[in-house]
């Protein structure tokens, strides 16, 4: 994996938006501009992003565990199978995203906007029983589509989860106080036994 610096990197995103399999690991590459970039098996463990703007970025399969995009820009980006473990997402703008497959536990989305992401197997929770629960509190969760997630014990206060459908999704011990389940629609598949 080919290690870059910042200048590298932005050199290399502007001139080929291609930076697959590198390793970004701990730069600070916060309130750049990286839209469109493709970040796939890419390690961005402890990468600084906030306030970046990553619109339609591809962190398919990426390790970004504990890198912080606290503000960033990531509408439509694509997460499938990232490793966003303990990743800070506060007040990201994520409408459309897709967390498809995601490693999540401890991920911190408190008042992101996740309109219409689709959620479907995610793995939100710790290994560590102790360990911090992921948190969507305050977060705008309108429309979303969750397929197969399971949300025990995740938080979801003060959420806005109005008209989201939610099939095959297990809400055991998630914390809804003052959450918005307005026209919520949920859908299991009938028990086959």
């Amino acid at each position: 994996m080919e290690k870059l610096n910042k200048e590298k990197a932005l050199a290399r995103a502007a001139e080929t938006s291609d930076l697959t399999g590198t390793d970004l690991s701990g730069l600070d590459l916060s309130k750049t501009n990286l839209s469109r970039v493709d970040f796939r098996g890419a390690n961005l463990k402890g990468t600084d992003f906030h306030n970046a703007n990553l619109t339609e970025a591809e962190f398919r399969d990426a390790k970004m565990n504990g890198a912080n995009f606290s503000g960033a820009q990531m509408g439509r980006a694509v997460l499938i199978g990232a490793h966003i473990i303990g990743a800070n997402f506060t007040s990201a703008h994520m409408v459309g995203a897709f967390l498809n497959g995601t490693q999540a536990s401890g991920a911190n989305f408190r008042k992101a906007d996740l309109r219409a992401a689709r959620i479907g197997v995610p793995n939100f929770q710790s290994v560590d029983p102790f360990g911090v629960a992921t948190s969507f509190e305050g977060a705008d969760m309108t429309w979303c589509l969750f397929g197969a997630a399971d949300l025990t014990g995740v938080d979801l206060r003060n959420t806005n989860l109005s008209h989201a459908h939610m099939y095959e999704t297990e809400m055991r011990s998630a914390h809804l106080e003052g959450a918005n389940l307005a026209e919520v629609r949920l859908k299991r598949e009938p028990n086959s036994q």
